[in-house]
Parts: structure tokens; sequence; C-alpha cells
């Protein structure tokens, strides 16, 4: 029970009591001539007042499951949903003056959000299937690599998922970088936390090892490589990034990698040696009987003992190596041969060599000498399947004397790059000896385009790689061949599918191509460029956007302009290719990046995120988007089309900004403003049938045939 004492300067006493539960007691008393009904509103509106704060506020039934991580039972579950429902109830049934309550308020809410997380699934999944969810955590898109770090945060979240990821070996053994060269590595705390590491990863065979130590050369042992020894026999990958000094300290291992599969030596070193000078000899690794992939890169030393015979993959990059052993020992068990030398480079001198199984080929060779061209026509690949080529001089030639030399009707993808102009009769012999091809990469130089006719022409004989599924071209600009792409693009990706066509089930190597009478359709046409600038003039230019072409007034592609000018400039490192976000260009924020700073966006991004959700859409969403199109030619519609794109595409970067960013709170809003403003967008951008170049990736074009354009959001973001 509660008491309110009112005091009215009259002359009686009196009691009322409006509520059983709360009577109201005046003092003085009060007089006959006060107008009650005044003092009943009064009496009303003090009573409720008096109810804001709950007296007996909502009691959990199941006090025990708030702090611990218990799995509700069936009659608990129901205790719980009974609880909400009432509190979800009695705020229903909240007077106004209740409502405005906020300590009340906010008191419910947080009891029925704290019930409802009781609910969550989560908390019910069994151990395995929470620990399966945590191994596709661990993985990451580009493999293991120097910036992975253990998952220590899956640890910090509870102790039911403590104890899970504790047990779970597969969870730590991808140990993070080493870097021999720091002084903390010496620690006592630092070989504790390896030690801790090694132990959690139990007994697997699967330990993947990074030292990173570049153009440092450790010669006095080291603790880490000590402990690791220890555990030499569950090391399955090994990367070496050092001098030859510090590949030396493996020597402790010698004789103990016997699960060793993958090994990548990049000596990175200032020191030079002689042939038979044998502290450049470096034998740490000559029993590693499960070795099948291999790469040495940077300045490799004379002499590196490692067991060759079952390699299946090889890479070499840049100064020296033993490709000639390679291809020498590993002649039947090598799948994959990748070489890299740059211009000042020497060119390793092969002789003539038949790899029986090898499927992929990657080269680059930035000199154009005999050497480089011998390389080529040297090797024979029966089995054949991808091939990749960077080269200083005539592609073109040298791959076509390459595959007339030998067949290669196994070939399906083939990518060159060379500095010299196309010409129609070279990619003619070229074509020719592979027919079979189904996806193509080529580069369209500064010199001469014409050949783009030999794509776009159906109807000569013989056919031109009739079997063509994938067609990427890369270019500067665009600018002037706008043509000759929609050509291709209506002559190979418009074409229906027809009995006089080859078939898609036939082998390739046994089908006669001189009896093929159609090409078949082209399922991607892509122009790569270098700049997301290129790419958003390109896709104007292939579109037909034209710029107004009569008076008319330009403030909302005024505006457009304006607000997509002021996002770049005031961050612009933020849109640097290749990715958003990764500061490439800008030293000072690759500097921070590294040391795991997150970087602030601009607040000004807030505002003008705030003006584009404000606007009308330009106009777009009172057009039919078909009747838009329709009016191509006046310019207008077409400009205000090419402005969005730009502008959409600028606001979509921010939504890419990767993960670190959204550790702010303030980033994270600003993130989820442009989503929402996308979203808001994706009501305008429908039903464009007569949309052909889409925007893909970082800075590429895709045309979509006219099958394919019937999709709620037409700009493609994959």
């Amino acid at each position: 029970m509660c008491c309110i004492v009112i005091s009215i300067p009259q002359t009686t006493s009196g009691v009322i009591t409006l509520h059983r539960h709360c009577p109201f007691i005046f003092s003085p008393p009060i007089d006959n001539s006060v107008d009650m009904s005044v003092l009943k509103r009064v009496f009303e509106n003090v009573r409720q007042k008096a109810s804001l704060t709950p007296s007996h506020p909502p009691r959990s039934p199941v006090l025990h499951l708030l702090s611990s991580n218990a799995t509700p039972t069936d009659d608990e579950r129901k205790l719980i949903l009974e609880a909400i429902q009432d509190v979800e109830a009695q705020m229903d049934n909240l007077s106004p003056m209740q409502q405005s309550d906020t300590k009340r308020l906010v008191y419910l809410r947080e009891f029925i959000r704290i019930h409802r997380l009781l609910l969550v699934r989560i908390r019910s999944l069994p151990p395995e299937l929470l620990q399966e969810i945590f191994l596709l955590y661990s993985e990451t898109s580009t493999g293991y690599h120097r910036w992975v770090r253990p998952p220590f945060i899956l640890g910090q979240i509870c102790r039911s998922w403590r104890r899970a990821a504790i047990s779970l070996p597969g969870l730590w053994n991808k140990l993070p970088a080493f870097k021999l060269h720091s002084a903390k590595t010496r620690t006592r705390q630092y070989c504790s936390v390896l030690e801790e590491l090694l132990r959690r990863s139990g007994t697997a065979q699967t330990l993947r090892v990074y030292i990173r130590a570049p153009f440092q050369e450790i010669k006095q042992a080291h603790p880490v490589v000590t402990i690791l020894a220890r555990h030499a026999n569950r090391i399955q990958s090994l990367t070496l990034e050092s001098g030859v000094a510090t590949a030396k300290l493996f020597q402790a291992m010698k004789g103990g990698l016997s699960n060793l599969e993958q090994l990548e030596l990049a000596f990175w070193t200032k020191l030079s040696f002689e042939q038979e000078e044998e502290r450049g000899w470096v034998e740490s690794f000559e029993s590693a009987p499960m070795l099948k992939k291999l790469t040495i890169m940077a300045k490799c030393p004379p002499r590196v003992t490692i067991p060759l015979e079952n390699i299946e993959e090889y890479k070499e990059r840049y100064d020296g190596g033993m490709v000639g052993k390679v291809l020498e020992r590993s002649s039947a068990t090598l799948k994959t041969l990748e070489i890299v030398k740059n211009a000042h480079h020497a060119v390793p001198m092969i002789p003539p060599t038949t790899l029986q199984v090898l499927q992929t080929l990657r080269v680059r060779l930035d000199d154009s000498s005999d050497v480089s061209s011998r390389f080529f026509l040297n090797l024979t690949l029966p089995a054949i399947e991808t091939i990749q080529v960077v080269y200083g001089g005539n592609a073109t030639t040298t791959l076509s004397s390459m595959f007339l030399q030998s067949p290669h009707r196994t070939l399906r993808k083939l990518s060159f790059r060379g500095t010299t102009v196309h010409y129609q009769n070279e990619l003619r012999t070229l074509f020719s000896s592979i027919p079979q091809l189904k996806e193509l990469d080529m580069e369209v130089t500064d010199g001469d385009y014409s050949f783009l006719q030999l794509f776009a022409d159906v109807t000569s004989r013989p056919l031109m790689l009739p079997l063509l599924e994938k067609l990427s071209l890369y270019t500067i600009t665009t600018a002037g061949m706008e043509d000759a792409f929609n050509a291709i693009a209506n002559s190979r990706c418009e074409r229906r599918e027809s009995d006089m066509m080859p078939s898609s089930l036939v082998d390739p190597t046994k089908m006669d191509f001189d009896l093929v009478q159609e090409v078949r359709p082209l399922k991607t046409l892509r122009i790569n460029l270098p700049s997301r600038e290129a790419r958003l003039e390109g896709q104007g230019a292939l579109n037909g956007w034209k710029a107004p072409t009569r008076t008319r007034p330009v403030r909302d592609t005024a505006k457009l302009r304006m607000w997509r000018k002021e996002i770049l400039s005031s961050f612009p490192s933020y849109f640097s290719d290749p990715e958003p976000g990764l500061g490439v260009g800008d030293p000072k924020m690759m500097k921070d990046l590294k040391k795991g700073k997150i970087p602030k966006l601009p607040e000004r991004w807030l505002g003008i995120l705030t003006e584009v959700a404000m606007a009308d859409h330009y106009n777009l969403d009172q057009v039919s988007l078909r009747v838009m199109f329709a009016f191509l030619s006046c310019g207008y519609q077409a400009e205000i089309c090419s402005q969005t794109s730009y502008l959409h595409h600028t606001i979509l970067d921010i939504t890419r900004a990767p993960v670190r960013y959204t550790m702010d709170k303030t980033n994270h809003y600003m993130i989820e403003r442009a989503q929402s403003v996308l979203d808001q967008w994706k009501q305008v951008f429908v039903d464009l049938s007569d949309y052909r170049w889409v925007m893909t990736g970082s800075s590429s074009l895709v045309y979509v045939t006219g099958d394919s354009r019937e999709f709620s959001f037409v700009f493609i973001t994959c």
C-alpha cells in the first residue's frame, strides 16, 4: 500500500479513497466548497504517476538459466514462452502515462530480450555440429598465409564454446607466422604460447608452419625452431621466407619431415654464393618422401637438396631455381608447372621434355630471346588442359609453333598476353590448331583491334573456335571498339541452340571439326579493364548512354556527379584498385592496417548518404524504364541512368568494406546506412529489359543475353 499526502488550504479534514489500495489523505481538511470534479482529475493524475514504477516487477521463472549456458528443457521452454507473453500483454495494456516511464519500458524490454535469448537454437547445438561450424570459420578463401591468426576468440564466448574449441585439434593446426628476427619470439612467454598451441593441435599430422624473417641471416639456434623440431613428423606444410643461414637452422628436422607435403622456400637474401661454396648449400629438406608441392622463390642458392621424384606441383619465381631437375625427375608425376622470370632474370634452358600428366602450365617470361621461345618449343604436353602465358615477344606466333609442333587436343583453357599487335592471319593459324578450346582470355593491344572481327564472323569456313563458351578480352579502354564488342555479343551470345551445333556431350578429342556447321553460343563475354573509372566509362559507351543533346535542366545529373565526387575526394585511397578498403597506394593507411588499426570512414559520407536517401530517385521511379530506354536518343534519361549507375557503384564499394572497418561503431552504422540506400534503390533498377552490359567484380563488364535480363537487380555485384 502507498499513501500520498496532498496539502490543500481548507478548514475541515477529510479522506477520499479513489482506489482501495491507494487512499489519498488531505491535510489540512477539505472544505465543502471545493469542486470535487477538479479534485478527482487531480487524484487520477497522481494515482497514474504513482503506478508508473512497478511495485512487483516480473520475475524470471528460470533464474538458474540466466547465469549459465544450460539448454532449457521442454517444460522450461513453455515457462519462458508464457513469461514473455505475459510481459508483452502487460506492455500492450500500459496507459499513455505509463508508457512515458522509460525505466519501466527498458526493464520490460530487457526482460523479453534476455528470455528470448534463452530460446535460440545455438544453445542446443550438439558439440560435434558446433565444431564443424568452427572449422568453417577458421578456413580462409586465400588459404594459409602469414596473416592467419589462431581463433582464440572462439574460446572467449562462453564455457561450452571454449570446451568445444579446445578439444578440436583441426582448429589449431594453422600456426601463426613466426618472425624469428623479432626479440619477443625468444621470450619464455612466447614459447609457452607456442607449446599451448601445439598441445591443442593434438597428435594430428597436419601442422602448417610459416617462418618469416626476410633478408635476415639467423645463425644462432632459435627456441621456436627447437620446439618445432620436436614435432617435425607432424608438419604437413612449411613456408620459409628468410636467408640461407635461417634455412640451415632446420637441419635439426633433417630426416624427421616424414609427412611434409608442401614446401615453400623464399630465399630473400642479399648474399651471393658460388656453386661450390658449402655455406650456400641447403640440405635440411633432403628427406621428405611425401613432398608433392614445391615452391622456390627469390634468390635461390646454388644447391638445394630436395626429393623431386613425387612432385606434382612446382612453382619457380624470379632468380635461379631447379626447373631443369624437376622436369627430369618428375616428368611422370608433374601436374602443375609455374615459371615466373622478369626481364633481369635468366630464362632456364631445358632439353626437349615430354610431361605425360601435366594439366596446368603458367609461364611468364619477360625476355623475348631465342632461349625463351625454345622453352615453349621444347615442351610436349599430351594431357594439358590449361595454359596461361605472359611473354615479352610475339605470344601468338610462339604458341602457334608450340601447338603445331605437337597436338594439344586436350587443351580447354588458354590465356595469353604479349607485347605485339595481334594480326588476323596469325590468330587464324593459332586458333585452327586448337579448335576444341572452350575458354579464351587475351589482350586487345593499342595498335589494332581489327582481329575482333574473327569472333563476330560465324559464317566463314573453317569456323573459329566453334566450342568456345567463355571469351575474356583485356583492354585499356573500350573507346572506338563499342561496335566490335557489340557485334561479338550479337553474333555469338544471342545464338539459339540448334541441331546443327556440335553437342557439348561429345568428347572434343574425338570430334571432326571439319564437319561442324555452326558455332555454339558464348555463355560469358567479359571485358576486363584496368580501373573502375574505365569500367564506368565503358559501360556507358557499350550501352549507348549519350550525353544530353538538347537544352534540358541538368540539376539532377549535377547532383549525382557532385555526390560521387565528394565521396571519392574525401577518402580517395579507400577506392583504390583492386578492392575497396585495401589502401593500395597509401603507405600510411597500409601501415596502419598492418598494425591492426581500424580506419575511420569520413563523417561527411553520412550526410551525403542521407541526402541521397532523401532524393526522389531523380524521377526514375515516375518513368517507365522501358519507355526511358526508348528515348535514349534524347540523351537526358541516358545521362540520368549513367550517372545513377556511377553513384550506385560508389556506394556499393562502401558496403564492401573489409571486416576490420565494421569493428568501429561509427563505420558500422555508416556501412548499414549505405546498404539501406542500395535497398531503397532496388525498386528503381527493375525490369531493365534493354540493359546489356553490366558490371561485375572490381573492373569487368559482362554481356547479359536477352534470355538472362529478367532479374530483379541488374547491377551484378559478384
